[in-house]
């Protein structure tokens, strides 16, 4: 019989901290039991029994369910928004301390090109088609994510403290939890149910994560929004106040937290695992502060060009102010004259006219100042890591959740379109055996890095793994590119009145990234084949040429194998080998990749 509850704020409230509505005495503080739930109904009034769970939910669990391993790596990491590979210019102190401490993967790659299905498959170790986040407003935002089990409560159960500071996941704080609705739905519970800015997911002993779209209810600001920055403090809500640098204090928060992981470490011997989630320098997309630079467009109408906001200082900076271009267009604003060979919209292309260009400009030197003062923070947590002592036994890795268009293929800003600019992501590791500013050039997704994550703390994945670990290579040399890389999206330029590939699915394309070719399927029904070999730019679609495609049919056969495998892959499955004919060897692999940042270097950069 379903009873009804008391007033929500209330019931959660006496409810306690297992799911962070309130803050605990301690910010260690955590439930010693997991909870049971029992609803009785008395005249009308509901008494409650046990400390935040809805219903039963079998055994209870201690706290701590795994032992500490003095000689445990700690691991960090530490990810931006928006970030392009070739965006590192504008970082220094990553380049010196990381990369040129480290190893980079030359062949990084977002498999989702969008900031919630990105992260969601880092925390799940899934790609989006397995863990149900498909977009950044709902129904696919973070409400579809289950995070009950995650890369967070793996490292836990392995002895790991855990911690999260910045960005979690988009519609986090405006969005109820789906793990608190499916258990009220079990309770028999059909009332409201709080929204996520009181809810900390299981696995986080400490969880400062932005919060959006409250708009002062209960704390102003937004996580958008660098200046009105709200975030979530172990379950209360907290506006970081007006004019706080977001940037600044994310990186405040990471050095603190680094700080008391190291005494809590020194005390009992766990390890910690701390994630670091930059908002740089992803658009500023606040209400009140927005910097957008305007432009006409060739019809003479005003548009605007969204950017992230930066401090003076920053956008002062010699470095910043020598920006004369958009990291994707070549020397002498030339570039892709012809799209009529890309699918939808893309084929109409975006204007280059003076107006345009100056508002790209002014993008492109917000976008490199907001990196500036990331940067710094990062300098400042690798400082504190070893101030206490534990670089030694630290490993971080830094990433970036997609790319983002800054002139190609005529788009002025944007992501998700399935293309180089938001497919590739910079991928940095530095640790014990990882200080040598060596490069590795086989293939590795974001479920790659979560992987190898928990390989390094020799944890259990908390689902079948899409992803594998690189940990191998990483200690050794590449082995070449053997197994595609899926990419997904749901929103890219599908052309209307089409008759749908593959109807009913809420993606809207799907490819597979070989070391040589490009392979996508649109819901629409077109296709895209691009030789990266010969054509690094992806100017020219080869899907669209009848004779390419009669005299290289092999070649297509091999490509629509690769895209059958990996379309609704699971598990070992997403690992499956590519068709022979598509199989590179390591020496090719790097020769090619060599080639690849060689021809941008001369074409693109100064």
């Amino acid at each position: 019989m379903r009873g009804s509850w008391p007033d929500l704020p209330t019931v959660f409230g006496v409810l306690g901290p297992r799911h962070g509505f309130i803050r605990p005495s301690t910010h260690r503080a955590r439930a010693a039991l997991l909870s049971v739930l029992a609803i009785v109904l008395v005249l009308s009034a509901c008494t409650f029994v046990g400390d935040g769970g809805f219903g039963q939910r079998g055994e209870a669990l201690p706290d701590e369910v795994g032992v500490a391993d003095s000689d445990a790596l700690n691991i960090v990491e530490i990810v931006a928004d928006d970030l392009r590979y070739d965006d590192l210019r504008y970082a220094p102190n990553l380049r010196r301390l990381v990369a040129d401490e480290g190893v980079s993967m030359r062949n990084g790659f977002s498999s989702y090109p969008l900031c919630c299905p990105a992260r969601a498959s880092f925390f799940s170790g899934l790609e989006a088609h397995n863990h149900g986040v498909y977009d950044i407003k709902r129904p696919y935002g973070y409400r579809a994510f289950d995070d009950s089990t995650s890369l967070a409560t793996a490292l836990k159960e392995q002895g790991y403290a855990t911690g999260l500071v910045g960005k979690y996941l988009n519609g986090y704080g405006n969005h109820r939890p789906l793990q608190l609705a499916r258990e009220a739905e079990e309770a028999g519970y059909d009332g409201p149910i709080p929204m996520s800015q009181y809810f900390v997911p299981d696995g986080w002993d400490e969880w400062q994560a932005a919060i959006t779209g409250v708009d002062c209810d209960p704390a102003c600001g937004d996580a958008y929004s660098y200046f009105n920055y709200a975030y979530t403090d172990n379950g209360t809500p907290t506006s970081a106040g007006w004019q706080t640098y977001s940037t600044t204090l994310i990186g405040e928060q990471s050095v603190d937290l680094a700080h008391s992981f190291h005494q809590q470490r020194a005390a009992t011997g766990a390890p910690f695992f701390l994630s670091v989630n930059h908002i740089a320098p992803h658009n500023d997309l606040s209400r009140k502060r927005v910097d957008t630079v305007y432009f006409r467009n060739p019809q003479g109408r005003k548009r605007k060009l969204g950017t992230p906001t930066a401090p003076a200082w920053a956008m002062r900076l010699p470095m910043v102010r020598a920006i004369d271009r958009p990291l994707g267009v070549r020397r002498n604003w030339t570039g892709e004259k012809d799209l009529s060979d890309k699918p939808g919209r893309l084929a109409n292309g975006r204007p280059t006219n003076p107006s345009a260009r100056r508002a790209q400009v002014r993008l492109a030197r917000a976008r490199a100042a907001s990196i500036v003062v990331m940067d710094r923070q990062i300098k400042r947590l690798v400082e504190q890591l070893k101030a206490d002592g534990e670089w030694d036994r630290t490993v971080l890795t830094f990433w970036s959740d997609n790319g983002f268009f800054q002139g190609e293929h005529g788009r002025m800003d944007g992501k998700v379109d399935p293309y180089d600019p938001a497919l590739r992501v910079p991928i940095l590791f530095t640790g014990p055996g990882m200080r040598d500013g060596s490069t590795r050039d086989d293939p590795m997704t974001v479920t790659d890095l979560t992987a190898t994550l928990l390989d390094i703390a020799d944890a259990e994945p908390p689902h079948e793994p899409d992803g594998s670990s690189l940990l191998p290579v990483l200690n050794g040399s590449d082995l070449g590119w053997t197994s595609g890389v899926l990419t997904e999206a749901g929103v890219n330029p599908v052309s209307p009145g089409r008759v749908e590939a593959f109807r009913g699915d809420p993606r809207t394309s799907i490819g597979v990234r070989t070391a040589r070719y490009l392979y996508v399927r649109h819901r629409s029904g077109e296709r895209e084949i691009y030789d990266n070999w010969r054509d690094p730019q992806q100017w020219d679609n080869l899907a669209v040429d009848r004779r390419w495609m009669a005299e290289h049919s092999d070649v297509v056969d091999a490509l629509q194998q690769a895209w059958s495998s990996v379309k609704d892959c699971a598990g070992t499955g997403c690992e499956a080998p590519l068709p022979s004919l598509l199989q590179v060897d390591a020496a090719t692999n790097t020769d090619q990749t060599d080639r690849f940042y060689d021809y941008f270097e001369r074409y693109y950069y100064d």
